[in-house]
């Protein structure tokens, strides 16, 4: 499952640069994010049978680190927004891809 919120939650299924040194850049930023999120939503305090949706942990932590919420309303949010915990659980995802747009255009 984590393999899962990297890819679609974080949002590493599509990188956004093309040299190799912005893509690491971005891979790594992104999995501080991801480790950051993640340790914030363990403080949270959640009833047995349910889990902090992980897509508005993340959103929220983005949220406190650009300074438009304290850290208290980050953590209110967060219990807000609980999820139940479904075993087994299995549904086929439908993606669109987006790829790289070449910047051919500008030297012709």
């Amino acid at each position: 499952t984590s393999f899962r919120e990297l890819k679609y939650t974080v949002g590493l299924a599509c990188l956004h640069s093309k040299k190799k040194d912005s893509m690491l850049q971005e891979v790594f930023s992104r999995l501080i994010l991801y480790n950051y999120a993640s340790l914030i939503a363990r403080k949270v305090p959640t009833p047995e049978g349910k889990q902090v949706n992980f897509s508005v942990a993340m959103l929220v932590c983005k949220q406190f680190l650009k300074k438009k919420i304290t850290s208290a309303e980050m953590l209110a949010i967060m219990a807000k927004h609980l999820s139940p915990i479904r075993p087994g659980r299995k549904f086929k995802r439908y993606q669109n891809l987006i790829s790289a747009v070449a910047f051919q255009y500008r030297f012709s």
